[in-house]
């Protein structure tokens, strides 16, 4: 059991190794413009992610495509009910406008408390008395109305400005994160907006008992004012009320949880496993048109691709060939007259001086290497190759060797190796250089043959290739 913790813990460490090398991430920093690092040719079978940092989500819409999957960074439907609400600043205004009313609608009743403490004390009476009781009541519940009305505005000012934030375009997240204002726990939303609730219901029911009151003292003005002051209160609370508060809480608490991930400036695909020459992305970042106020900004596409590194790669290539050496050239031969006439049948068999230097032919190769991932490649090679004769006189041959493979789409090759071409040799079990032969019996074309001999050779070649995209 003791020998089986160490393997088994080598095996853990095994695939855990496996799966973090064996992914590449390709990090694009969007406020920068620039990748974190070159892009390096990725190992073919390994998966690759395209990553963006440092882009505000909730501004732009940001579309990476692999091959032939589409991964779209969506914000959070929440948040997309949030930005098709009303201008923050128009909802702002009427929160604070709101407020003020509410104010003003409380303020005469202080007034009214002290003329009728004046009062009592030139002449007092029990329905006075009662009055004064009555306004007491109602100015501290408007002041407790006012306090608490003053905190759930807050609410709504801190979702104003947490939109605000949202929308900016901010340089990473910790520029953001900086400007966060103080976190609000939900149950502390939900008791401000149910103090309200009831310090509202308490306000407005102390209201009628106040007219009644100034009824029984037979104060019309008082009364009048009383009459008006609630009306005053009950308008800025709807006004107060136009949004669901329960809903503006739960605004709140999506922004404030949105707004705290920094996977929010972070767009990523899915992992794609590198199967090919190459993996190509095509990033479209789309701004979202989040204020009429805010400058409009135009969408950016661009196209990433990252070269594959592993895997054997065949391409094909045709061009020149030249071949070099003595055995890349034909042996030619002649008839030798003797210097006197007479001896017509002692002529020998002589070899033609042949003075090229070079063998001149096109080949068609094939070449397979390892895909390096990078410019230049080193490679093997075979070919078939094919004289400078007339249609009707072929003359092939076969090459071998290395290339040097250079470029990654259209390629360049440098090719060199052996070629074997079939060139003229003397028939040597029949004929010798420089024997004597009877030019009637012997035809000069029938002393020679075509073999195959090696020889070194040099090529340039072109590889035309196209794109094919992978499904």
């Amino acid at each position: 059991m003791k020998t089986m913790k160490p393997f088994l813990c080598f095996l853990l460490l095994a695939i855990i190794s496996q799966m973090t090398f064996g992914q590449n991430v390709i990090i694009y920093d969007n406020h920068k413009g620039e990748f974190k690092k070159p892009i390096s040719p990725v190992t073919e079978g390994e998966f690759v992610t395209f990553k963006i940092v440092n882009i505000n989500t909730f501004r732009y819409k940001v579309e990476i495509e692999g091959t032939m999957i589409d991964y779209v960074t969506q914000i959070p439907s929440e948040l997309q009910t949030l930005f098709r609400l009303p201008p923050e600043s128009v909802s702002a205004s009427k929160t604070t406008d709101a407020l003020n009313e509410a104010k003003d609608a409380a303020e005469p009743m202080k007034v009214i408390a002290r003329e009728v403490s004046d009062e009592i004390r030139v002449a007092s009476t029990p329905a006075k008395e009662k009055l004064e009781q009555t306004l007491k009541e109602l100015t501290q519940a408007c002041d407790a109305y006012i306090l608490i009305a003053q905190k759930v505005a807050n609410i709504k000012f801190l979702r104003v400005e947490l939109i605000n934030l949202s929308k900016q375009n901010w340089e990473n997240y910790g520029k953001l994160a900086e400007k966060l204002p103080s976190l609000r726990a939900r149950t502390a939303l939900k008791k401000d907006y149910d103090d309200f609730v009831t310090a509202y219901a308490k306000a407005y029911a102390l209201y009628p008992k106040a007219i009644n009151a100034a009824r029984v003292a037979q104060d019309t003005v008082k009364q009048k004012e009383i009459e008006k002051a609630e009306e005053k209160l009950e308008e800025a609370n709807k006004k107060l009320n136009e949004e669901d508060f329960l809903k503006l809480i739960e605004d709140v608490m999506v922004l404030q949880e949105a707004l705290q991930n920094s996977k929010y400036f972070e767009v990523k695909s899915a992992p794609i496993q590198m199967d090919g020459d190459f993996m190509e992305f095509t990033v479209k970042i789309t701004p979202v048109q989040t204020n009429d106020l805010m400058p409009f900004e135009t969408a950016q596409a661009f196209p990433v691709s990252i070269p594959a590194r592993g895997g054997l790669k065949v391409d094909f290539s045709v061009g020149p060939i030249i071949s070099f050496g003595k055995n890349s050239r034909d042996e030619k031969y002649y008839f030798k007259l003797p210097e006197t006439t007479s001896a017509v049948k002692d002529t020998t068999l002589s070899l033609l001086n042949n003075n090229n230097t070079i063998s001149p032919s096109i080949a068609a190769m094939m070449h397979f290497y390892g895909r390096s991932g990078k410019t230049s490649s080193i490679g093997g090679l075979f070919g078939v190759g094919a004289g400078f004769q007339s249609i009707n006189d072929v003359n092939l041959s076969i090459i071998a060797g290395l290339s040097m493979i250079l470029g990654k789409r259209e390629k360049i090759m440098l090719n060199t190796g052996v070629s074997y071409l079939r060139i003229e040799r003397l028939k040597t079990n029949q004929y010798i250089d420089g024997g004597k032969y009877y030019p009637s019996k012997v035809s000069i074309s029938d002393v020679t043959e075509k073999v195959f001999k090696p020889s070194f050779f040099l090529s340039i070649s072109y590889n035309l290739t196209r794109r094919v995209q992978r499904n």
